[in-house]
Parts: C-alpha cells; structure tokens; sequence
C-alpha cells in the first residue's frame, strides 16, 4: 500500500473522485498519471488497482516504453486468454490483434455465449509511456474496460488517448515532505535545533519522495541526527554541482548516495544494472563469472554477488522479486538508473557498458542461418528482450549528443541477432532500428584489428534485405542481398575461390528472391540454381535443404511460362518434404508454400479441379504451420474466392475474401494485398449483379493502386486483374 505521505490528501481525494473516469461502464475509460521520475506515479497506480481490482474480471500490467516489448506482452496475454494457437503464437502482430479483438468483445468463456453474464470487464495499465506514441498499434479501439497510463509527459494526459482526463503529480509540499521524513526515521537522535535542521532537509530533497526515502536509509544507517545529516548532505554535494547542472533531483539522489559507502562489488552491481531493464533483470544476467576485461569491484563469485545484493537491498536501492519463482528478478528506479551512469566517468562508463553487453550476449540464445525459424528458443528471448532494448535505449540516449560509449562487436552481434528475432515474430519494421544501429556501431571500428565486423555486417545486409522483402520494399530488399551476396564471394579459401557453404548458397538464394521481386524472372533462375547446385555439393547435404530454393523456383518458372519445369520441381520438393515429415506435414510452412505454387499451376493448366483441391490443402497446411493470419494464409483465401466465385459459391467465397481482407487491412506494410482483394470483392458483387456496391470497392481499390504506383496516368477503367497481380511478391500471388 502507498504511504499517505507520499501522495497528499488533496490528491488521495482527487484520485478516488476520478474513479468514474476508469471504472467500468459500457464505453472504453481512461485515465493519466503524470509526474516527473520519482514522484510516485507507478505507486499510485499500484495503489488504484489493488483497491479496486475487485470491479474487474481480468487486469493487465504492461511495460509500455518499447514497442517490441509491448508485442511480447501482448502475445503473453493472448496466451493466457486462450487466444493463440500453437501456430499464430509465431507471429506477434496476429497475438496483438486479437488481444484487441478481445479486448472489444471481452468473453469470461470463449466458447460461452456472446451475452451480459458472460462479458467481462478489464483493466489494462500502460507503465512508464514516455514516449506515448508506442501506444498506437496497442490502444484499444472499444470495449467494456478501463486504460490506466503513467508517464513522465504531461502530454500523455491530453492527447487522443486520454481525452484529457488525467493529473500531475506535483513535488510533495514541505509539511508532506516533514510528516514523509519523520514517518521514516522514527528511531533517529533528536536534534538540537528543534525542527529547523529537519525543514532544511526537506526544502533540500524537494518534495522527491524517491530522495527522501533514500535519505531516510542512510539516516537509519548511520544513526544520525538531522543536523548531523544536513552537514553531511552539503559537504559532500558540493563537488557533484558540475555533474548536474539544473538537475535538482539528479543531484540529490547522487549526493545521497555518496554517504551510503557502499563496497566497491555493490557500486558496479548498481553501475551494471544501470544499463538494463530496471522493471526486471534475471539474476542469471549478472550472477556471472567473468574474470577478464571487468570493472574493478566485478562481484565474480556468489559471495561478493550475494553481499553486494544485500547491500543495495537494504539500501533500498534495488527490489528482489519472488525468491520462489524460476527467474528471480532485481528491479530499481530508472531515475536511480540515470544517476549511476552520469556519476561514471568516461573510461567506466565504457567498461561497465561492454561487461553489460557481455553479460547479455552470454545468455541470448543466438541463432544460426542454416536454422532459422526454429522456435525452440523463444521463451528464453521473450525472457532476455528487455534487457537487450534497455541496452540499445540507454546506447542510443548516451551518445544523442555526442559520442560517450563506443559499440563493439559483440554488441553488433546481439543487435544483429535480436532484429532478426524480431522479424520471426512479426515484426520487420522494428527489426530495422536494430539492424540500422549495428551499421553505425559498425561503421566505428577498425576492420584490420577486428576482422570479425565483417561478418556482422554481411549478415546484417541479409537481415535487412529479409525484413525489405517483407515489407515490400523490393528495391531496398535487391539492395541489401546485393550486398551481402557481393560480402560472401570475398570468403575464399586457400585457392582464392569463394567457399561454398551454407551461406553463400542462401546468398544466391536470397538474390534471386529479391530478382524475382523486383520482375527480373529470368535474371532470378540462374541464381536459384546455383544455390541448388551449393547445396546439392556440400559434405553434409540434404534434401530438405531445397525446401527454400525449390518452392520458389516453381513460382518463377510459373511467371515465365515455363510450366513443365516449374511443375517438375514443385513435384520433386513435394515428395521431399514427404519422404521427411509425412503427408502435409507442419514442420514448416515450406509444403504450404509448395501447394500453393503447385495450385497456382494447376490453374494455368487449366486443371481446375486440381487447383482448387491443392489451394485447399494448402491453406489447411498454413493454417496449421504459420496461422490463420498471416500473409500466406490470407493470399490462399484470395485464390480461393476466385475459384469459388467462378463456380458460383457466393457465401463461401465471401467469407474467403472477408478473412484476406482482414487480415491485410490489419498490416500497413500491406497496402498491395489489400488492393489486390478489394477489387477482388468488386468482381464479386459484380458476380452477382450489384453493380453500385462493385463500384465502391472498385473506386476504393484504385485509389490505393494510385498510393504505390506513382506516377500513374491511367484511368480506373484502364486498370484490370493483371495489374493488381504485379504488385504482390511472387510466392503471394
């Protein structure tokens, strides 16, 4: 429970008068809590919601300054909810919007009635927004429930969001701060000066509650008076007024600190976890044994690490979550954070941000290329991300200015991996502010001393031109292949030969992807036979290793005509993939992918039949191996409704092309798909003779033709079926 001194009674009075701004009722409510660091926002928040989590069925607590973490903490509430299957768990974009989904039609029982007994209410509280357009993708659009968010903006509390409903939390008034300060050193000598040495001491702290409690731990320790305290407050504070300039509570918590004496093992714990995740860092993240390259005072074994824990504990300095749960975390205050880094000097500060690093990388599950996709180690990703965004936050706010902490190589590394990460779950876009940062950290060190930049920097090109492809960035995507396609020939051997390995035959592969994306068919065979060639040559060879190349060939070939072959390859990988994993299997998506291409064929055979019973079995199979909304998924539903239109299946149809469009309108990277199936619907009012309704999906489909095709002088009656077809990737159409 929050201390009354800390939140005044006028504000107390103020909060419970606001309740009807958050408390359920039909419509969505929300409310603001804003306040500079270390008022108290997050306790008063904590206080709301446990006073009043009886009004509601389901409360959700969420880290809201990253958008990465926040799609991980959505995934975590669909699960919960029984929302994801095993398959769209993979895709955190499909986790987050059905979170919204169920967010509008909050069910107790999914498989229970859509009526008022069964509605539940719900509570979602945003901590931390600094930054409150990470928000967008997430806010709710309706339902019967409340959003509670802090943040340090005061904008927070007026934008869109909250439609100005909201407070700020003023610094505390001096008779708070004195019944705060006596609350908490009850036990402490009597001064000599009545109350006057305790008034200065609170005029000093300034109404920080975070500052004070602080004071409160090193009076206790010590076993001073006021007096004696605001003697020692002031002398040593008077060499950190050049450290924080205009920067009242910066310098009073680090004026503070200095009368704590901690051990020097408890200093660079707190220096360490100054970089990472201050909501929570597992213990296994800095409860390692790093003897080489460490600050001074590094706590290398369990004794100085359990004392130097102990210390800062009892400081009240840092938290310790659940000591019975698996991860035990440690937390502390990010202004608490902000002090530690700025009190280091610039050769420390180097040194505790690479020993921050390492410790991370120590723990990251990093991935392979010949195994992506593989989903084994995500749990422990979702485990270790904050800490990885924390480190990038703190990098990237260090040097906004100028350049205070240089990057390494094992930083490029983690941030290379993490992106990639990134992209398996959904989420391209963001995986390139990783991939970005890794080219800038990149870009400052020395190749001749360290020749191993290299490397990050070619699969840094490939993760990139991956995520452009995605996005439907073919040009870029062509670009960054090119570049590492370019980086992998200068890998040669003794013979001056490059080495033909995994990577440089996914390196042809990727090429021709990104050929073929861009139109260059022909250009694109010669590159994906190649890679075929690599891999067919290498010592441990095997042939599920053409379940990238294969597939695509058989769309390729499809686009230039060349339909014997390309039904000769899509019939070999499909009788690999057989031999393998069995009939249809979902080790993957690639047999989804093969049926798809194969259906496609059949349709230009004019084997209709055949076409509409492989399309079927392949949005079975994607279903089954990447979700119900994924991009693959949503294309087969369009082929689907072309067939079913044709053969005069209206409802069936319907509800093919309604599902595609959800799901493209649901994705702003794609915008092309959802031309595409918006003139599809057109032709499918048009089927059935409401030309008026034909018309308005038309128009609608045109208009987004005209957003990614600039310039473009023809008219909507000029433009037909074929040419919304070029605009999908491929292995979509």
């Amino acid at each position: 429970m929050i201390d009354k001194h800390i939140l005044p009674q006028k504000e107390l009075d103020r909060l419970r008068s606001d309740d009807s701004q958050l408390l359920p009722v039909e419509l969505l409510r929300s409310f603001g809590i804003c306040g500079m660091g270390g008022r108290g926002k997050t306790r008063l928040a904590v206080e709301w919601v446990y006073t009043r989590m009886h009004h509601f069925d389901a409360i959700f607590w969420l880290n809201a300054d990253d958008n990465a973490v926040l799609g991980e903490s959505f995934a975590s509430i669909a699960k919960q909810l029984g929302l994801d299957d095993t398959a769209d768990g993979s895709d955190l974009t499909v986790s987050r919007e059905r979170v919204k989904s169920w967010l509008a039609r909050p069910l107790k029982s999914l498989d229970g009635p859509d009526t008022a007994d069964n509605e539940a209410t719900w509570l979602i509280v945003f901590d931390n927004v600094d930054h409150p357009p990470v928000l967008t993708e997430y806010w709710p659009v309706t339902g019967h429930g409340s959003v509670l968010i802090t943040s340090r903006d005061p904008e927070a509390k007026t934008n869109f969001y909250t439609k100005n409903h909201g407070m700020d939390l003023a610094k505390l008034d001096i008779e708070s701060s004195i019944k705060f300060i006596r609350a908490l050193t009850k036990s402490i000598p009597d001064s000599t000066d009545g109350d006057k040495s305790l008034i200065l001491v609170a005029e000093l702290l300034d109404g920080l509650p975070l500052a004070i409690e602080q004071m409160s731990s090193v009076i206790r320790r010590l076993r001073l008076s006021y007096e004696e305290f605001l003697k020692l407050y002031i002398d040593e504070g008077k060499d950190l007024v050049d450290e924080f300039p205009d920067r009242t509570y910066e310098h009073t918590l680090a004026t503070v600190w200095r009368l704590q004496d901690f051990s020097q093992p408890a200093e660079t714990l707190l220096q360490i976890l100054s970089f990472l995740d201050g909501d929570g860092v597992p213990e296994k993240v800095v409860r390692q044994k790093l003897v080489s390259d460490v600050p001074d005072g590094f706590p290398n074994n369990d004794i100085f690490y359990y004392k130097a824990r102990a210390e800062l504990q009892g400081a009240s300095l840092i938290a310790i979550g659940d000591q019975n749960s698996v991860s035990q975390d440690l937390s502390l205050h990010r202004l608490l954070q902000d002090v530690a880094r700025e009190r280091m000097d610039q050769k420390r500060l180097q040194l505790v941000f690479e020993t921050a690093v390492r410790l991370v990388s120590n723990v990251w599950p990093f991935q392979d290329l010949e195994h992506r996709h593989a989903r084994d180690r995500w749990p422990e990703c979702v485990l270790l991300l904050p800490q990885v965004a924390r480190l990038r936050a703190v990098f990237t706010q260090l040097n906004a200015n100028s350049a205070r902490v240089v990057g390494d190589v094992k930083f490029a590394k983690l941030l290379n991996d993490v992106g990639w990460y990134h992209s398996e779950r959904g989420f391209p876009e963001e995986s390139l502010e990783y991939y970005e940062l890794v080219e800038r950290v990149c870009e400052t060190i020395d190749v001749k001393k360290n020749p191993e930049v290299v490397e990050v920097l070619r699969l840094s090109h490939n993760n990139r031109g991956a995520a452009a492809a995605e996005t439907n960035k073919p040009e870029e995507s062509l670009k960054h292949f090119k570049l590492w396609f370019d980086m992998s020939l200068l890998h040669v051997g003794d013979d001056g030969q490059p080495v033909d390995n995994y990577e440089l035959g996914s390196a042809y592969h990727e090429l021709a992807v990104a050929y073929a994306a861009n139109g260059e068919f022909q250009t694109s065979v010669g590159y994906f036979i190649t890679c075929i060639e690599i891999f067919e040559k290498l010592p441990n060879y095997k042939e599920v290793m053409l379940g990238w190349p294969a597939p695509n060939l058989g769309f390729v070939y499809q686009e230039l005509d060349r339909l014997d072959e390309a039904e000769a390859i899509l019939d070999r990988i499909l009788k690999i993939q057989f031999d393998a994993f069995g009939y249809d299997d979902i080790e993957s998506f690639k047999t989804g992918k093969v049926l798809h291409a194969l259906g496609n064929l059949y349709f230009r055979q004019g084997r209709l039949p055949k076409s509409i019973e492989l399309h079927k079995r392949a949005l079975t199979q994607y279903r089954a191996s990447v979700g119900n909304r994924h991009a693959r998924t949503a294309s087969v539903c369009h082929r689907l409704a072309d067939h079913y239109i044709r053969e005069g299946k209206f409802e069936d149809a319907r509800e093919m092309l309604d599902e595609a469009l959800e799901v493209f309108g649901s994705r702003k990277n794609m915008k092309p798909e959802l031309a595409r199936t918006t003139y599809k619907k057109s032709q499918w009012f048009e089927a059935q003779g409401d030309k008026v309704s034909s018309l308005t999906f038309r128009t609608e489909a045109f208009k987004l033709y005209q957003e990614l095709v600039k310039p473009n002088l023809r008219t909507q009656e000029e433009i037909s079926e074929s040419d919304y077809n070029k605009l999908i990737i491929f292995w979509n159409r």
